[in-house]
């Protein structure tokens, strides 16, 4: 598949097609299926658009998530791929789809539960500090769903901040979303077999040179996650795509003592998490879990389990030119075709 892309005023990678869609308030009051009618545009990305929709007997919100129009053939499949995996999928902290079907102009759409909330990355841009407690309870539930998708053979391979919806008032209850790049472990990506899929900033080495992408793919992403969390920055913190991906092949992951977390025992979990071989890394999310709690609880003791205020981690900083890569409903990278092919030999270049 050789689609055209393009670098968009963030600094993000999409699909040429994408910057072609149709207007989304387009679909503002259109109905969906027998029962639903769009309310609300919430969103948009390189596959589509999603809205809030509400059942117009009842009143119940949902969500429900078009494909942009002019998408080519393999997005389609992808996109009801995604709509069947999920639909496959029963575990509190994974968005659940209940629909799929078509618009009235038979545009592909799948409707699924509106999550209330914020998405992490920008919940954790609107707050001065996020304690390590609330760290831990969010990290928790993504390793839960990561620990139940990884139970159903199933590699979500986009884990990242924009990805993870909180909701601050039911206690921070999280939704893992986004399964449009998901993958059953060891099958072929027939829809990009020449590109790389993935966001750079979370993307494990294999994943970048193309060697495979299993479990251990999502459990450095998780890793990369909660480095991000408790220092402010991800492993790789440069000003580029380009020099992500390069960093990621060739340099070691930034440690929590060199960036003011100096806790005993600390760097040699993120070691580990983060390690370049993917038969290092923890075996399981619970796993990794239980490694950095108990070397954040040794340092602050009961204090982390306690309902008082912890210790607060910085506040991540998130400007333009650095964290484009997370920003919400945009597929952090979809590299397809000669595009992929550049943006590595570009990054391999700088390795020379």
């Amino acid at each position: 598949m050789n689609a055209a892309i393009k670098i968009d005023s963030n600094d993000t990678l999409i699909d040429a097609d994408s910057s072609e869609q149709m207007n989304a308030h387009a679909w503002l009051g259109c109905p969906v299926g027998a029962r639903h009618r769009i309310v609300k545009h919430l969103g948009s990305g390189g596959m589509g658009h999603v809205f809030l929709a509400e059942h117009v007997t009842l009143g119940a919100s949902a969500a429900v998530k078009i494909l942009g129009a002019h998408s080519q053939p393999a997005l389609v499949d992808r996109f009801i791929a995604e709509a069947k995996l999920l639909g496959r999928l029963n575990h509190p902290n994974i968005v659940q789809v209940f629909d799929i079907g078509e618009m009235d102009d038979e545009t592909p759409y799948f409707l699924m539960e509106h999550v209330p909330g914020i998405d992490l990355g920008t919940w954790v841009e609107k707050n001065e500090t996020l304690s390590v407690k609330r760290v831990l309870r969010i990290l928790r539930q993504v390793a839960c769903a990561l620990d139940h998708l990884h139970g159903q053979g199933i590699v979500h391979r986009d884990i990242k901040p924009p990805n993870i919806m909180v909701d601050p008032d039911a206690n921070d209850a999280v939704k893992l979303l986004d399964f449009g790049i998901a993958i059953r472990e060891g099958a072929q990506d027939s829809c990009f077999e020449t590109g790389l899929l993935g966001t750079p900033a979370y993307m494990a080495p294999e994943q970048v040179n193309g060697n495979g992408c299993g479990k251990a793919a999502d459990l450095y992403a998780l890793g990369a996650l909660a480095l991000e969390l408790l220092t402010g920055k991800p492993p790789y913190d440069y000003p580029s795509l380009n020099l992500v991906l390069a960093a990621v092949l060739r340099e070691e992951p930034g440690m929590p003592s060199k960036r003011g977390l100096d806790i005993p025992g600390i760097d040699a979990v993120f070691e580990r998490a983060l390690a370049r071989d993917p038969k290092a890394r923890f075996g399981t999310a619970a796993e990794f879990m239980d490694a950095l709690t108990r070397v954040l609880t040794g340092s602050w003791g009961d204090r982390v389990s306690a309902s008082v205020a912890v210790p607060s981690v910085p506040r991540i900083q998130t400007p333009a030119e650095t964290r484009a890569h997370t920003r919400p409903f945009v597929r952090g990278v979809a590299l397809v075709g000669g595009g992929a092919l550049a943006l590595v030999g570009a990054a391999l270049a700088w390795l020379a």
